[in-house]
């Protein structure tokens, strides 16, 4: 906004390139970094000259996305010697859903005194709530608009107003949900009778994950001297409920190659009371 000797004002838009170099710890082909700038200071300054000086403070936040891939055993068991085996629950964080969402903010500010025109229009959104509601949640989020307005006998004031939208966000049990919200384009600020209505629209991103947890062998310790009984060279088995050539083999202590090769299998399933010839450990 601009002030003249005469005393008329007039709005004009400045495109201020901005550079910031961020220490962020990523690496890998793997790591997706976004960015986001929120504008927290702006100040202006009519030099001698008569050139405007802009000084712009602004918040940067950059998030890392790291995916790696992890190999890890699952289960384990001895054929022959007995075996201790030390097992362990393993946490992963896995996403779920990530996406945008965006609302029409609108709100009408009741005003006693008159308003020809809104010559300047500001909004700037505030943090984001959630609340939980009957299968999904509910992103909220304020935004603060302040105007520049012309009264009936071109005198000047400002108005501030407290507006909100709201959005439905998909619903994950479990879910650990991120969200922040921006101003899509410009909000509008227009004289109704009887006050100003503000117009515009407001978008929400958001990221969902969840924690996964899985069985893992942490250690294998072999007991010397602890050799089991010698089985029969071949014995007859019927396939449980369920059961697979994994844990047929850890009852008998058998390899499965050794099951799937007598049997003639190619796959690690079995049907129910299906018959299997499993030989004896060697």
């Amino acid at each position: 906004m601009l002030y003249s000797h005469e005393g008329g004002v007039a709005s004009a838009a400045f495109e201020l390139p901005y550079t910031q170099m961020l220490d962020v710890a990523a690496d890998g082909e793997e790591s997706t970094v976004t960015g986001d700038a929120v504008l927290s200071g702006l100040h202006c300054n009519l030099r001698e000259d008569e050139s405007l000086e802009v000084t712009v403070e602004a918040l940067l936040q950059a998030a890392v996305r790291r995916q790696k891939r992890v190999t890890f055993l699952e289960d384990a068991y001895s054929v022959g010697e007995t075996a201790e085996i030390r097992r362990k629950e393993l946490s992963f964080t896995e996403l779920l859903d990530e996406g945008v969402r965006k609302c029409e903010v609108r709100k009408t500010i009741p005003l006693e005194r008159p308003v020809r025109q809104v010559v300047e229009c500001l909004a700037v959104p505030g943090p984001v709530s959630r609340r939980t509601v009957e299968n999904g949640v509910q992103a909220r989020a304020e935004v603060y608009v302040t105007m520049l307005c012309v009264g009936e006998e071109n005198e000047r004031f400002s108005l501030c107003a407290l507006c909100e939208g709201e959005v439905a966000l998909p619903w994950f049990e479990g879910g650990v949900y991120w969200c922040r919200s921006a101003v899509v384009g410009e909000v509008r600020a227009l004289p109704v009778p009887g006050g100003v209505e503000v117009q515009g629209e407001l978008s929400f991103r958001y990221l969902c994950t969840g924690t996964v947890r899985c069985p893992s062998v942490e250690a294998v310790i072999p007991m010397p001297g602890t050799a089991g009984e010698r089985a029969p060279s071949v014995k007859v088995l019927a396939a449980g409920s369920g059961e697979c050539l994994w844990d047929i083999g850890k009852q008998c202590r058998v390899p499965v190659e050794d099951i799937r090769r007598v049997n003639g299998l190619t796959g690690d399933t079995v049907e129910r009371e299906m018959l299997l010839l499993v030989p004896g450990h060697r």
